[in-house]
Protein backbone atom coordinates (compact mmCIF):
# COMPACT_ATOMS: atom_id res chain seq x y z
CA UNK A 1 0.00 0.00 0.00
CA UNK A 2 2.90 1.94 1.04
CA UNK A 3 4.67 1.69 -2.15
CA UNK A 4 1.20 2.14 -4.04
CA UNK A 5 0.86 5.60 -2.40
CA UNK A 6 5.02 6.79 -3.32
CA UNK A 7 4.07 5.74 -6.87
CA UNK A 8 1.20 7.56 -7.31
CA UNK A 9 2.70 10.39 -5.29
CA UNK A 10 5.45 10.54 -7.98
CA UNK A 11 3.12 10.34 -10.30
CA UNK A 12 0.89 13.22 -9.45
CA UNK A 13 4.41 15.58 -9.48
CA UNK A 14 5.42 14.73 -12.58
CA UNK A 15 1.45 14.93 -14.19
CA UNK A 16 1.49 18.42 -12.55
CA UNK A 17 5.20 19.68 -13.10
CA UNK A 18 4.21 18.59 -17.44
CA UNK A 19 2.14 21.66 -18.22
CA UNK A 20 5.41 23.81 -17.24
CA UNK A 21 7.27 22.13 -19.73
CA UNK A 22 5.36 23.64 -22.38
CA UNK A 23 6.13 27.18 -22.77
CA UNK A 24 9.79 26.38 -22.61
CA UNK A 25 9.29 24.50 -25.55
CA UNK A 26 7.37 27.17 -27.25
CA UNK A 27 9.65 29.64 -26.29
CA UNK A 28 12.68 27.28 -27.93
CA UNK A 29 10.71 26.90 -31.05
CA UNK A 30 9.92 30.71 -31.23
CA UNK A 31 13.44 31.61 -30.66
CA UNK A 32 14.39 29.32 -33.74
CA UNK A 33 11.92 30.71 -35.97
CA UNK A 34 12.46 34.74 -35.35
CA UNK A 35 16.31 33.49 -36.08
CA UNK A 36 15.50 31.76 -39.35
CA UNK A 37 13.15 34.92 -40.69
CA UNK A 38 16.36 37.29 -39.60
CA UNK A 39 18.74 35.08 -41.42
CA UNK A 40 16.42 34.70 -44.42
CA UNK A 41 15.31 38.68 -44.11
CA UNK A 42 18.87 39.65 -43.95
CA UNK A 43 20.41 37.08 -46.90
CA UNK A 44 17.64 38.68 -49.02
CA UNK A 45 18.89 42.38 -48.16
CA UNK A 46 22.44 41.52 -48.45
CA UNK A 47 21.48 39.84 -52.15
CA UNK A 48 19.25 43.16 -52.88
CA UNK A 49 21.99 45.93 -51.37
CA UNK A 50 25.05 44.20 -53.47
CA UNK A 51 22.58 44.31 -56.93
CA UNK A 52 21.89 48.03 -56.39
CA UNK A 53 25.91 48.48 -55.72
CA UNK A 54 26.96 46.73 -59.03
CA UNK A 55 24.31 48.31 -61.15
CA UNK A 56 25.58 51.33 -59.69
CA UNK A 57 28.92 50.87 -60.52
CA UNK A 58 27.86 49.73 -63.83
CA UNK A 59 25.39 52.91 -64.51
CA UNK A 60 25.13 55.64 -66.78
CA UNK A 61 23.97 58.33 -64.55
CA UNK A 62 25.20 61.26 -63.81
CA UNK A 63 28.63 61.64 -61.43
CA UNK A 64 26.72 63.37 -58.57
CA UNK A 65 23.77 61.11 -58.79
CA UNK A 66 25.86 57.97 -58.73
CA UNK A 67 27.75 59.52 -56.07
CA UNK A 68 24.55 60.16 -53.49
CA UNK A 69 23.32 56.41 -54.46
CA UNK A 70 26.35 54.92 -53.45
CA UNK A 71 26.38 57.49 -50.22
CA UNK A 72 22.85 56.10 -49.76
CA UNK A 73 24.06 52.49 -49.84
CA UNK A 74 27.00 52.88 -47.44
CA UNK A 75 24.10 53.87 -45.04
CA UNK A 76 21.76 51.38 -45.65
CA UNK A 77 24.97 48.49 -45.41
CA UNK A 78 24.43 45.98 -42.82
CA UNK A 79 28.44 45.18 -42.95
CA UNK A 80 30.89 47.57 -42.34
CA UNK A 81 32.62 45.97 -45.41
CA UNK A 82 29.73 46.83 -47.31
CA UNK A 83 29.84 50.41 -46.39
CA UNK A 84 33.81 50.94 -46.76
CA UNK A 85 33.15 49.10 -50.33
CA UNK A 86 30.69 51.51 -51.13
CA UNK A 87 31.72 54.73 -49.64
CA UNK A 88 35.27 54.38 -51.31
CA UNK A 89 33.39 53.92 -54.24
CA UNK A 90 31.31 57.08 -53.92
CA UNK A 91 34.49 59.18 -53.16
CA UNK A 92 36.70 57.60 -56.04
CA UNK A 93 33.88 58.41 -58.44
CA UNK A 94 33.91 61.93 -56.99
CA UNK A 95 36.97 62.79 -57.46
CA UNK A 96 36.97 61.16 -60.83
CA UNK A 97 34.23 63.58 -61.31
CA UNK A 98 36.01 66.62 -59.87
CA UNK A 99 33.36 66.75 -57.39
CA UNK A 100 35.77 67.66 -54.56
CA UNK A 101 33.63 68.29 -51.55
CA UNK A 102 31.73 65.02 -51.75
CA UNK A 103 35.39 63.19 -52.03
CA UNK A 104 36.65 64.75 -49.41
CA UNK A 105 33.27 64.28 -47.37
CA UNK A 106 33.72 60.46 -48.22
CA UNK A 107 37.44 59.99 -47.42
CA UNK A 108 36.71 61.65 -44.09
CA UNK A 109 33.96 59.18 -43.47
CA UNK A 110 36.60 56.42 -44.11
CA UNK A 111 39.26 58.33 -42.30
CA UNK A 112 36.80 58.08 -39.27
CA UNK A 113 35.96 54.53 -39.78
CA UNK A 114 39.80 53.56 -39.79
CA UNK A 115 40.74 55.28 -36.89
CA UNK A 116 37.88 54.95 -34.66
CA UNK A 117 36.16 51.48 -35.67
CA UNK A 118 39.90 50.56 -36.36
CA UNK A 119 38.72 48.80 -39.45
CA UNK A 120 41.22 47.52 -41.90
CA UNK A 121 39.70 47.86 -44.90
CA UNK A 122 38.56 51.21 -44.34
CA UNK A 123 41.99 52.26 -44.55
CA UNK A 124 43.11 50.13 -47.64
CA UNK A 125 40.16 52.10 -49.50
CA UNK A 126 41.97 55.11 -48.02
CA UNK A 127 44.87 54.14 -49.52
CA UNK A 128 43.64 53.12 -52.44
CA UNK A 129 42.25 56.12 -53.33
CA UNK A 130 45.71 57.67 -52.42
CA UNK A 131 47.24 56.04 -54.81
CA UNK A 132 44.59 56.72 -57.80
CA UNK A 133 44.56 60.53 -56.66
CA UNK A 134 48.52 60.41 -57.49
CA UNK A 135 51.69 62.18 -55.82
CA UNK A 136 51.66 64.45 -53.21
CA UNK A 137 48.67 62.50 -51.39
CA UNK A 138 48.85 60.33 -48.30
CA UNK A 139 49.92 57.38 -49.69
CA UNK A 140 52.90 56.77 -47.05
CA UNK A 141 50.68 57.46 -44.21
CA UNK A 142 47.88 55.09 -45.15
CA UNK A 143 50.64 52.52 -45.94
CA UNK A 144 51.94 52.80 -42.08
CA UNK A 145 49.10 52.92 -40.36
CA UNK A 146 47.47 49.77 -42.41
CA UNK A 147 50.70 47.58 -42.32
CA UNK A 148 51.18 48.77 -38.41
CA UNK A 149 47.91 48.53 -37.08
CA UNK A 150 46.76 45.52 -38.85
CA UNK A 151 49.86 43.60 -40.25
CA UNK A 152 47.95 40.18 -40.05
CA UNK A 153 44.98 40.79 -42.41
CA UNK A 154 44.36 40.22 -45.87
CA UNK A 155 44.10 43.76 -46.50
CA UNK A 156 47.64 44.56 -45.58
CA UNK A 157 49.13 41.87 -47.93
CA UNK A 158 47.12 43.51 -50.50
CA UNK A 159 48.56 46.98 -49.58
CA UNK A 160 52.01 45.90 -50.76
CA UNK A 161 49.92 44.65 -54.02
CA UNK A 162 48.50 47.39 -54.11
CA UNK A 163 51.44 49.94 -54.34
CA UNK A 164 53.08 47.57 -56.91
CA UNK A 165 50.32 47.15 -59.39
CA UNK A 166 49.52 50.87 -59.45
CA UNK A 167 52.93 51.82 -59.67
CA UNK A 168 54.36 55.25 -61.82
CA UNK A 169 57.01 54.49 -64.25
CA UNK A 170 60.15 55.02 -63.16
CA UNK A 171 59.61 54.82 -59.52
CA UNK A 172 60.67 50.52 -59.16
CA UNK A 173 64.22 51.51 -57.72
CA UNK A 174 62.15 53.88 -54.55
CA UNK A 175 59.53 51.72 -54.56
CA UNK A 176 61.67 48.59 -53.71
CA UNK A 177 63.70 50.62 -50.84
CA UNK A 178 60.62 51.85 -49.43
CA UNK A 179 59.15 48.29 -49.33
CA UNK A 180 62.35 46.93 -47.86
CA UNK A 181 62.52 49.85 -45.03
CA UNK A 182 59.55 48.53 -44.04
CA UNK A 183 61.60 45.19 -42.77
CA UNK A 184 62.91 46.04 -39.35
CA UNK A 185 59.32 47.29 -37.99
CA UNK A 186 57.23 44.21 -39.57
CA UNK A 187 59.96 41.81 -37.86
CA UNK A 188 58.02 39.10 -36.38
CA UNK A 189 54.76 39.47 -38.24
CA UNK A 190 53.68 37.69 -41.73
CA UNK A 191 54.71 40.79 -43.54
CA UNK A 192 58.11 40.85 -42.72
CA UNK A 193 58.63 38.01 -45.63
CA UNK A 194 56.46 40.82 -48.54
CA UNK A 195 58.67 43.11 -47.76
CA UNK A 196 61.95 41.35 -48.76
CA UNK A 197 60.14 39.86 -51.67
CA UNK A 198 57.96 42.89 -53.09
CA UNK A 199 61.66 44.92 -52.34
CA UNK A 200 63.71 42.71 -54.49
CA UNK A 201 60.48 42.74 -57.21
CA UNK A 202 60.67 45.89 -57.50
CA UNK A 203 64.54 46.62 -57.07
CA UNK A 204 64.34 43.78 -60.48
CA UNK A 205 61.77 45.50 -62.83
CA UNK A 206 64.95 48.01 -63.20
CA UNK A 207 66.28 48.20 -66.48
CA UNK A 208 69.33 46.13 -66.96
CA UNK A 209 69.76 44.34 -63.06
CA UNK A 210 69.08 41.29 -64.67
CA UNK A 211 71.61 41.22 -67.50
CA UNK A 212 74.87 42.58 -65.12
CA UNK A 213 75.55 42.42 -61.74
CA UNK A 214 74.42 45.69 -60.60
CA UNK A 215 74.21 47.80 -56.75
CA UNK A 216 70.39 47.07 -57.39
CA UNK A 217 70.66 43.03 -58.37
CA UNK A 218 72.77 42.07 -55.68
CA UNK A 219 70.96 44.12 -52.93
CA UNK A 220 68.15 42.41 -54.50
CA UNK A 221 69.69 38.99 -53.82
CA UNK A 222 70.48 39.79 -50.49
CA UNK A 223 66.68 41.03 -49.61
CA UNK A 224 65.63 37.34 -51.33
CA UNK A 225 68.31 35.37 -49.17
CA UNK A 226 66.87 37.00 -46.16
CA UNK A 227 63.32 35.90 -46.97
CA UNK A 228 64.36 32.16 -48.01
CA UNK A 229 66.51 31.97 -44.87
CA UNK A 230 64.55 33.88 -41.96
CA UNK A 231 60.91 33.47 -43.23
CA UNK A 232 60.43 29.96 -44.58
CA UNK A 233 56.78 30.26 -43.10
CA UNK A 234 56.07 33.73 -45.45
CA UNK A 235 53.54 32.69 -48.35
CA UNK A 236 56.03 34.43 -50.43
CA UNK A 237 58.64 32.14 -49.55
CA UNK A 238 58.08 29.88 -52.79
CA UNK A 239 58.12 33.18 -55.19
CA UNK A 240 61.42 34.57 -53.39
CA UNK A 241 63.04 31.22 -53.85
CA UNK A 242 61.91 30.94 -57.58
CA UNK A 243 62.53 34.83 -58.06
CA UNK A 244 66.30 34.28 -56.33
CA UNK A 245 67.10 31.22 -58.78
CA UNK A 246 66.22 32.77 -61.72
CA UNK A 247 68.29 36.23 -60.79
CA UNK A 248 71.44 33.73 -59.77
CA UNK A 249 70.62 32.06 -63.65
CA UNK A 250 70.76 35.34 -65.38
CA UNK A 251 73.67 36.63 -63.71
CA UNK A 252 75.41 33.52 -64.64
CA UNK A 253 75.85 32.03 -61.14
CA UNK A 254 74.78 28.52 -61.95
CA UNK A 255 76.29 26.36 -58.93
CA UNK A 256 75.09 28.67 -56.58
CA UNK A 257 71.83 28.33 -58.16
CA UNK A 258 71.97 24.73 -57.83
CA UNK A 259 72.83 24.91 -54.19
CA UNK A 260 70.02 27.12 -53.57
CA UNK A 261 67.08 24.64 -55.14
CA UNK A 262 68.69 21.60 -53.42
CA UNK A 263 68.76 23.82 -49.98
CA UNK A 264 65.31 25.10 -50.61
CA UNK A 265 64.48 21.16 -51.18
CA UNK A 266 65.49 20.20 -47.69
CA UNK A 267 62.63 19.31 -45.34
CA UNK A 268 61.86 22.30 -42.66
CA UNK A 269 60.18 22.59 -39.69
CA UNK A 270 57.90 25.80 -40.96
CA UNK A 271 57.68 24.02 -44.19
CA UNK A 272 56.90 20.20 -43.52
CA UNK A 273 59.13 17.22 -43.70
CA UNK A 274 57.72 16.09 -46.76
CA UNK A 275 58.73 17.97 -50.15
CA UNK A 276 57.57 15.04 -52.26
CA UNK A 277 54.04 15.97 -51.67
CA UNK A 278 53.24 19.78 -53.45
CA UNK A 279 53.78 21.37 -57.09
CA UNK A 280 55.99 23.72 -55.90
CA UNK A 281 58.62 20.91 -54.95
CA UNK A 282 58.02 19.39 -58.15
CA UNK A 283 58.64 21.98 -60.43
CA UNK A 284 62.30 22.71 -58.34
CA UNK A 285 63.26 19.08 -58.68
CA UNK A 286 62.66 19.47 -62.78
CA UNK A 287 64.82 22.79 -62.83
CA UNK A 288 67.37 21.34 -60.38
CA UNK A 289 67.43 17.98 -62.86
CA UNK A 290 68.00 20.65 -66.12
CA UNK A 291 70.77 22.34 -63.86
CA UNK A 292 72.67 18.88 -63.32
CA UNK A 293 71.77 17.13 -66.70
CA UNK A 294 73.88 20.89 -67.77
CA UNK A 295 76.94 19.68 -65.42
CA UNK A 296 76.85 15.77 -66.30
CA UNK A 297 75.61 14.81 -63.37
CA UNK A 298 73.38 12.32 -65.12
CA UNK A 299 72.47 9.86 -62.05
CA UNK A 300 71.60 13.11 -59.77
CA UNK A 301 69.53 14.27 -62.43
CA UNK A 302 67.75 11.32 -63.24
CA UNK A 303 66.92 10.29 -59.56
CA UNK A 304 65.15 13.69 -59.07
CA UNK A 305 63.36 13.07 -62.85
CA UNK A 306 62.32 9.58 -61.29
CA UNK A 307 60.96 11.39 -57.68
CA UNK A 308 58.75 14.00 -60.12
CA UNK A 309 57.51 10.53 -62.15
CA UNK A 310 57.02 8.25 -59.73
CA UNK A 311 56.81 10.04 -56.60
CA UNK A 312 54.89 13.70 -56.68
CA UNK A 313 51.19 14.01 -57.58
CA UNK A 314 51.64 16.94 -59.96
CA UNK A 315 50.74 14.92 -62.88
CA UNK A 316 50.82 18.48 -65.20
CA UNK A 317 54.78 17.49 -65.02
CA UNK A 318 55.14 14.28 -65.38
CA UNK A 319 55.86 14.24 -69.63
CA UNK A 320 58.40 16.84 -68.84
CA UNK A 321 60.04 14.51 -66.53
CA UNK A 322 60.08 11.65 -68.52
CA UNK A 323 60.94 13.43 -71.98
CA UNK A 324 64.10 14.90 -69.89
CA UNK A 325 64.63 11.33 -68.60
CA UNK A 326 64.25 9.99 -72.29
CA UNK A 327 66.88 12.30 -73.67
CA UNK A 328 69.32 11.62 -71.25
CA UNK A 329 69.23 8.01 -71.51
CA UNK A 330 70.05 8.87 -75.22
CA UNK A 331 72.99 10.83 -74.48
CA UNK A 332 74.04 8.20 -72.15
CA UNK A 333 73.55 5.27 -75.08
CA UNK A 334 71.30 3.55 -73.19
CA UNK A 335 68.45 2.40 -75.71
CA UNK A 336 66.53 0.24 -74.12
CA UNK A 337 65.95 2.55 -71.09
CA UNK A 338 65.28 5.03 -73.55
CA UNK A 339 63.10 3.00 -75.59
CA UNK A 340 61.23 2.42 -72.06
CA UNK A 341 60.63 5.79 -70.99
CA UNK A 342 59.45 6.80 -74.39
CA UNK A 343 56.96 4.59 -74.52
CA UNK A 344 55.78 5.13 -71.06
CA UNK A 345 55.25 8.93 -72.05
CA UNK A 346 53.12 7.92 -74.84
CA UNK A 347 50.61 5.42 -73.79
CA UNK A 348 50.39 7.39 -70.24
CA UNK A 349 50.40 10.90 -71.39
CA UNK A 350 48.78 11.69 -74.55
CA UNK A 351 48.23 15.30 -73.72
CA UNK A 352 51.84 15.99 -73.77
CA UNK A 353 53.59 18.29 -75.34
CA UNK A 354 56.14 16.10 -76.41
CA UNK A 355 54.22 13.57 -77.80
CA UNK A 356 54.88 13.85 -81.27
CA UNK A 357 58.40 14.32 -80.91
CA UNK A 358 58.79 11.43 -78.23
CA UNK A 359 56.96 8.93 -81.16
CA UNK A 360 59.26 10.62 -83.82
CA UNK A 361 61.87 9.74 -81.91
CA UNK A 362 60.25 6.13 -80.63
CA UNK A 363 60.40 5.29 -83.83
CA UNK A 364 63.91 5.83 -84.86
CA UNK A 365 64.85 3.78 -81.42
CA UNK A 366 63.08 0.68 -82.25
CA UNK A 367 65.02 0.99 -86.40
CA UNK A 368 68.09 0.28 -85.40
Amino acid sequence: MDTFMTNFSRSSLRIAREPDLLPRQFLVVLVLLVAILVGCATGSHQTSWFGEFQQAQRGDTEATVRVATLDALASRALIPADACLATAEAATRAVAAGLADAGLRNRRVLEEVACKAHHPEARYRLLELAVQVGPGTDVDRHFERLLLDHPETFWARQGFELLWRLREPGTEAHLGRRYASWYQQLSGTSLAGHSLFYGAQALLALPGVLQSVTPESREALHLLLLLIEHHSDSVRWDDGVLLAADLLASLGYRGDETRLLEEALLPHPSRGYDTLVDVFSARLRLRLARLYQRQGKFTKALYQLGLVVNVHDSLSLKDDALWRSARIYATLGKADAERRTLTFLVEHCPWSRHLDAARERLAGVEER
